[in-house]
């Protein structure tokens, strides 16, 4: 959205695609609806330590499924800024439709060819579902589909340390759900300074999480109807025992894999990281100048 912005508002005709959702990630899955669940449980916790602000007692009454359809009306809110509409006001043409770059100069479109002087490749990313045993008797949640749910979970498992999973942790746990937090690493926020990381553990605790760190998550089972994720720990006087954490839902939130296949990438030679992400240089351009 910004490349297309910037470069028509320069002079520029501008084709932008968009084969799913205008406003990717961060308008329909990540930073939008996350901040509004954010802002519903920080009123929570407000209310629920109002004796440090010295009120002698404050009550709040909700449904869960009102704060998510909240977090929906938000995120329509702000929808029009990254529609179609606005974009095609600005000057770009904008076209519905999954794109294949067949050539460093074209690109297919249902059915019809595009020529272009320069290619921009911003395909996002998706969350990373890593090949735990028997996942696929589960279904699991993700920072995408997190937010269809209109029945909090009772007992909630985030698998997963990191931005993502503790920005979701701290939320459903303000909202009431009993959360454990799994995270294979020695800490939380493993990319952050270790201070950070012990704040933010040390904040969870006394907010009710379970946290366990140093935990390996190794299969899933349902047993008796209820399901079950089998952890290996990885430190500590228990190192090497399993443990069992029965759940209502899970969040898989171990990080996410970039879209870099299936749109013509692999054919023109394009070449990649270790990490999957496009390979380019100092001024963000692949092997191709364009």
């Amino acid at each position: 959205l910004s490349v297309a912005a910037g470069a028509s508002q320069m002079g520029a005709s501008v084709v932008l695609l968009e084969g799913h959702k205008m406003g990717g990630d961060c308008l329909n899955y990540g930073c939008v609806p996350s901040k509004a669940i954010i802002r519903s449980s920080k009123f929570m916790a407000d209310v629920n330590r109002s004796s440090d602000v010295g009120l002698r007692s404050a009550s709040v009454d909700f449904n869960f499924a009102d704060i998510m359809k909240r977090v929906d009306r938000v995120v329509k809110a702000i929808e029009p800024h990254d529609s179609i509409e606005r974009y095609s006001d600005l000057g770009v043409n904008v076209v519905q439709g999954e794109g294949k770059i067949t050539s460093p100069y074209t690109v297919e479109v249902n059915g019809h060819t595009i020529s272009a002087r320069n290619i921009v490749v911003a395909t996002g990313a998706r969350p990373f579902v890593p090949p735990i045993k028997g996942i696929e008797n589960i279904e699991y949640l993700t920072s995408d589909n997190i937010w269809n749910l209109q029945q909090q979970p009772e007992r909630l498992i985030v698998l997963g340390g990191g931005p993502i999973g503790c920005e979701l942790t701290q939320s459903f746990a303000r909202l009431g759900s009993q959360v454990t937090q799994v995270e294979m690493l020695p800490r939380l926020m493993i990319k952050e300074d270790e201070d950070v990381s012990a704040a933010v553990q040390e904040r969870f605790k006394h907010e009710g999480v379970d946290v366990r760190v140093d935990h390996r998550a190794l299969e899933f089972v349902v047993r008796d109807g209820e399901k079950i994720l089998i952890c290996e720990q990885l430190a500590g006087d228990n190192k090497g025992s399993q443990v069992e954490i029965a759940f209502d839902q899970i969040l898989i939130a171990v990080g996410r894999a970039a879209n870099t296949k299936g749109f013509g990438l692999e054919e023109l030679g394009i070449e990649t990281t270790a990490t999957g992400t496009i390979a380019v240089n100092e001024y963000l351009q692949t092997q191709y100048p364009n």
